[in-house]
């Protein structure tokens, strides 16, 4: 992908937030405590001035979407606690109705600059409730709650929260369940800022406003699903100094779809072969072959065993087909690279519906290993690599696209380690395969060898349902399949399907069914396709 955006303007760098669309880079938790060390210690700007900015925004925040809202304010011992006891300072100077619980006995518990807010805070007679549990805070208090604000943890914490903050974070969550927004100041209490990973207590926010940039947690899952709105606050950190993104978004203004060229023909503008399905799982090759159609490839052609083949005709005109034989799944290796080898093919998709059997598994290896277009792989053809995941190193050009079963089943992981790392998995597995790797979920995850990664975050959970994924696998062929390289295929393809995702979810809220997110591709790249220039001009 190109340089990342930034918003550079000082007219609305330092006045309004921003979102993760604007400021793309997400930092580790390693990466802001050194920003933050060198903005203090060598720029000389105090902690507290820092403090005071940080917590300015979450008053600022709370003064514009929750003017006038009965608010409780719970705080932690450390400087996420200090930025909250400082905003309920600015709520109460600001006349809004303001309650602090901090989770401390005594002001020598809280850290320095947290201590030196709570002081002032009480000499201007802001209600605070001291050595704050689940148990000690009022019921009426809660009754009365219209707006919750999590200060227990920061970006510095990590594991499971110790009591007496694990209880204050289900009082909060309980809150939440109620229907009372939850606004987390710069990381959900119990998120992993560097990592993703979450505790069992962690808080569920509605809202995150987190600081100078967003931190990696709130972008991968499953800390993406506790972060709810991401808004980036600037605090006065110096971006000249910033270090690379740990994990850049990819972001609306990076998304560019090729277009044709003025001498293109069919199979120039992108020749895209699908070798998906099965008798029992049709279905999966034909949302494959109708993304790939939908989302601009010149020429689609469907490798399948007849049964698949011939449900063709009654989805699609426009989609060619060869049967690979008679089998209810893929047997025939010589019928299959036959077809594979068509030196006209521009990109490749494997796997989506093929079925587990080891004959197929088998016809399928020799196919990725022979063949030589770019190509993506994905379910039953990341599967037929279970345990061999190191010869895929050999292959140039693939993008794998797991969901977290796959990805496990592929490194001999368990489903729960995956499921808490996903971040560290992906780049595991992109080390290990020497291909990119878009690890699907919530937020996918996009890993390229060497460790560098991108997340997507526009999909809707209304992306959960059967065969979203295939739609995915055949817009990424697609783009493979116009030239563009493969993390750049997995960043483009999945930016646009997660944006017919959105379109989709705007129709159907309960959940968008495959088809209908095919539909939608065309709407989710329009005003992003560009013309190139004729291909003698390379």
């Amino acid at each position: 992908m190109g340089e990342e955006g930034r918003v550079v303007q000082g007219e609305s760098l330092l006045s309004r937030f921003h979102s993760v669309d604007e400021l793309p880079g997400a930092l580790s938790a390693a990466q802001m405590r050194e920003l933050d060390r060198i903005t203090i210690e060598e720029m000389g700007v105090p902690g507290p001035v820092l403090m005071e900015r940080a917590a300015f925004g979450v008053t600022e925040f709370l003064l514009r979407r929750y003017a006038g809202r009965h608010t409780l304010v719970v705080c932690g011992r450390g400087n996420n606690g200090g930025d909250g006891l400082a905003s309920a300072r600015q709520l109460h100077l600001a006349g809004h109705p303001v309650v602090c619980a901090v989770a401390a006995e005594q002001a020598e518990q809280l850290s320095p600059d947290a201590r030196t807010n709570l002081e002032a805070a009480r000499r201007l007679g802001v209600n605070i409730l001291m050595g704050a549990t689940a148990e000690s805070v009022p019921g009426y208090l809660l009754g009365e709650t219209e707006v919750v604000v999590d200060c227990l943890l920061g970006t510095g914490a990590s594991g499971e929260m110790r009591e007496p903050l694990a209880g204050l974070a289900r009082m909060i969550n309980t809150l939440g369940a109620r229907g009372i927004p939850v606004v987390a100041v710069d990381i959900p209490s119990g998120v992993d800022a560097g990592t993703g990973t979450i505790a069992s207590t962690t808080v569920a926010a509605t809202h995150t406003i987190t600081f100078h940039s967003a931190k990696t947690g709130l972008v991968v899952p499953p800390g993406r699903e506790a972060a709810g709105e991401i808004l980036v606050w600037e605090i006065g950190l110096p971006r000249h100094l910033e270090p690379e993104c740990d994990v850049c978004v990819v972001a609306t203004g990076q998304v560019r779809v090729p277009g044709r060229r003025s001498d293109d023909h069919k199979y120039r503008a992108g020749y895209v072969a699908v070798l998906a399905g099965s008798a029992e799982y049709p279905g999966a090759a034909l949302l494959t072959a109708g993304a790939a159609v939908r989302a601009g490839a010149g020429y689609v052609r469907l490798l399948a065993v007849a049964a698949v083949v011939a449900a063709l005709p009654s989805v699609s005109v426009e989609i060619t087909s060869t049967s690979l034989g008679e089998s209810p799944h893929l047997r025939d290796v010589e019928r299959t690279m036959a077809a594979v080898s068509d030196p006209r093919i521009s990109a490749l998709a494997f796997g989506p519906g093929l079925g587990r059997e080891l004959d197929t598994a088998e016809v399928v290896r020799h196919a990725v290993m022979a063949s030589k277009p770019p190509a993506v792989l994905d379910a039953d053809g990341i599967l037929a690599f279970a345990g061999r995941a190191g010869d895929l190193a050999a292959r140039p050009g693939l993008v794998l696209t797991p969901h977290v079963g796959e990805l496990a089943t592929l490194m001999g992981a368990s489903v729960s380690e995956v499921g808490r790392a996903p971040l560290a998995a992906a780049r595991e597995a992109a080390a290990v395969t020497n291909q990119v790797v878009l690890l699907k979920g919530s937020a996918s995850v996009i890993a390229q060898p060497g460790g560098r990664t991108w997340a997507v975050v526009n999909g809707p959970p209304q992306l959960a349902s059967a065969g979203t994924g295939d739609v995915l696998t055949g817009v990424i062929c697609a783009m493979l399949a116009k030239g563009l390289a493969p993390v750049e295929a997995a960043c483009t393809g999945a930016w646009v399907h997660a944006e017919a995702g959105r379109l989709a979810a705007k129709k159907h809220r309960a959940g968008a069914w495959a088809g209908a997110v095919l539909d939608m591709i065309p709407a989710a790249y329009a005003g992003r396709v560009y013309d190139r220039r004729p291909s003698w001009t390379k």
